[in-house]
């Protein structure tokens, strides 16, 4: 499903994109009869009638472009309503512990990493923590010491202390 969703999303950034740059030819085509109308009205209506057209094609890709991340993220499962205030980390430790992802933090050495990856500490040789299907392993007969809301994903995905 993840594949399939990442076809559609790069399919609509290349209409975006195009679409974009479809409404700027559109409106350097309307400055430029506008810019050489010489005071001839027909030109100057051609040239406000391609800026107004421009215009309505920007907000109709504006709410395009809305649609689509609306319908992605009910697709994944999230909010409507998502914030995707998320920083870029790295390099080095400038961004460390601001959030990058969901469930995700920038580390010390500017990489982003889940959560419960970032629950482990060095030295630690009697385990680890880290991202496990909870319902995978309840099946195979293990009960984890595992905590929720660290891992994307599903409310099966959680993350887990798994001795070594």
């Amino acid at each position: 499903m993840d594949d399939i969703m990442q076809v559609f999303h790069n399919i609509g950034n290349y209409v975006l994109g195009i679409s974009g740059s479809l409404v700027l030819l559109m409106y350097v085509i309307g400055g430029l009869y506008l810019i050489t109308s010489r005071g001839n009205t027909s030109q100057v209506q051609k040239g406000i009638k391609y800026l107004q057209v421009s215009t309505v094609g920007l907000i109709i890709v504006f709410v395009a472009y809305a649609g689509i991340k609306t319908l992605e993220s009910v697709l994944r499962g999230g909010d409507v309503l998502t914030s995707e205030s998320y920083i870029t980390c790295g390099p080095g430790p400038i961004n460390s512990g601001e959030p990058c992802g969901e469930y995700m933090r920038c580390s010390d050495i500017g990489t982003c990493e889940s959560e419960c990856d970032l629950r482990n500490t060095e030295g630690d040789m009697t385990g680890s923590w880290m991202c496990s299907d909870v319902d995978a392993i309840e099946a195979a007969g293990d009960i984890p010491n595992c905590v929720t809301n660290l891992c994307s994903g599903d409310e099966s995905m959680q993350c887990c202390y798994i001795e070594l």
